[in-house]
């Protein structure tokens, strides 16, 4: 009689088990994997702080009133004194005075400035934000004088040329005629030049540096 050999199967089920075991403990190291990508970002998150500035001014410019002078420039409309991160929008300065920027991340920043009329133009300042600030900006005004006397004769039209910041002054004008006393103006050199009169000499161009308050 002939007899066949039938495999057995009894050593399936502890290589099923084998292989369960295994795919568990696969599954529970990729957990673990998963719990280490999400718990390490969350500690390298920067922290933030708010930011404020004052904008006030050192003293008004000549022949203005100090109490209208610091409204004008502490005034919330389009017209007053602003400020602003220069990474948060090229630059622009938009903040009014005792505005709080929220949540600033820690690090160095560059703060702005706007540019007042009869206030020396702005630098930047440069930051370093640790903890909650708040800072004040003050405005220095224009204070020198430049003043021009003609002599001889009258109707000379003259001007003035300077590499200065002084068309930012409310006092610059393309010319002036005969006496004159330009105020307020920024230190500087200034070049005075005249104009060709007949029967006259035509007087040099005269150079002058004001380096303070003069």
């Amino acid at each position: 009689m002939n007899s066949k050999r039938v495999k057995s199967n009894k050593s399936r089920p502890a290589l099923c088990h084998s292989a369960l075991a295994w795919a568990r403990r696969r599954v529970c190291s990729l957990l673990g994997a998963l719990a280490l990508l999400v718990l390490i970002p969350s500690a390298g998150f920067a922290a933030t702080y708010n930011l404020a500035y004052n904008l006030d001014i050192v003293t008004n410019p000549p022949g203005t009133s100090y109490v209208a002078e610091r409204n004008r420039i502490q005034s919330p409309l389009s017209s007053g004194a602003k400020w602003g991160i220069d990474s948060y929008g090229s630059g622009l300065t938009t903040n009014n005075h005792g505005y709080t920027e929220p949540l600033v991340q820690e690090g160095w920043w560059s703060i702005n400035f706007r540019t007042m009329t009869n206030y020396y133009v702005p630098v930047s300042s440069d930051i370093n934000l640790t903890n909650h600030m708040t800072n004040t900006y003050w405005y220095v005004p224009y204070s020198n004088t430049l003043s021009v006397t003609i002599t001889g004769t009258n109707g000379v039209v003259w001007s003035v040329a300077s590499a200065s910041e002084w068309i930012n002054s409310s006092a610059y004008k393309p010319s002036y005629t005969d006496n004159f006393d330009i105020v307020a103006i920024p230190t500087g050199s200034y070049t005075i030049t005249f104009p060709l009169m007949a029967v006259y000499d035509t007087p040099p161009p005269v150079f002058t540096n004001i380096t303070a308050v003069s």
